[in-house]
Order: C-alpha cells, then structure tokens, then sequence
C-alpha cells in the first residue's frame, strides 16, 4: 500500500492511500514538479519516497483532498495569466505551503538525508518541523515493527 501524506500549513495533515505507486501519481502528480509521472516513480524508487512541494492540484485530486477530509479553504481558484491560461495550467491552488510525503506503508529510508532535504527549501519552519517529525515518528513504528514489539 501506497501512503501520501499533505501537509499544507493551517491545516490537519490528510492522508491518502492507493494501491500502486503508478495509481499515486495518476492521481497527485503536477507538472510544476519538472518531472514526468515516470521520472517522479523512479524518484520515489530511489528513495523509497517522494517528498516535494505541492501548487496546483488537478481537480480529480482536489475532490479525492475534500472527499479525505481537507477543509475547501485549502485549496482556491488559481488566477489567469494575461492570456486568460490559468498559472501552472491548472484552475486550483493551495491557498497554503504544501508539502506532500508519498512512501510505502512499511518502508522508508528516512535516514537519507537527501530525500528529506531535498523539498523542504521553503520558509516554513512549523511546516518543516510537522515533516520531520511524521518521518522520524514513521521510522521509529517501523523499527519497533521489525523487532515484532506492538
């Protein structure tokens, strides 16, 4: 199982699952990220997640956020570029810092100091410290599942 994880700042941290790591990114993927849909799974085979960033939600994410739960606050109307195009190609923004943690339910290298560093440049210090604690919170279950302690 394939948990993501949105951390968007003023908001209870929501989560998601799906079945595949394709199924994922079907779903959560944004062109603002640089990469193909392809290029983000390898990403998160590299690491054994994704962390990044989030913009502009496609409107199929944005139900699946509010039907999870998410306030509609969260996310608003993106504004038009003078061409009358929506900034980022997308009608929806998060009204917010967003981050997004994608990881198997079990495995994450959470000691990777690259995959943790890698998204979190932005200024939110309480939306970083949120991050870093879900991961080493994580890390810590799945070192006390590996020695069979519930």
């Amino acid at each position: 199982m394939i948990k993501t994880v949105i951390f968007i700042h003023g908001f209870e941290n929501v989560t998601l699952e799906f079945e595949t790591i394709e199924n994922a990114f079907e779903t959560i993927y944004e062109k603002t990220w640089g990469f193909t849909k392809k290029e983000c799974v390898w990403e998160f085979e590299r690491h054994n997640g994704f962390l990044t960033e989030c913009f502009y939600p496609s409107d199929k994410y944005r139900k699946t956020l509010i039907k999870a739960g998410l306030p509609e606050q969260a996310i608003k109307e993106n504004k038009k570029d003078t061409k009358g195009k929506y900034y980022g190609g997308r009608k929806w923004c998060f009204s917010e810092t967003t981050f997004i943690l994608v990881h198997n339910e079990n495995v994450i290298e959470s000691d990777d100091e690259e995959f943790e560093v890698i998204a979190l440049h932005g200024n939110d210090d309480e939306l970083r410290e949120r991050v870093n604690l879900y991961l080493k919170s994580l890390s810590r279950e799945i070192k006390i599942g590996s020695l069979g302690i519930e």
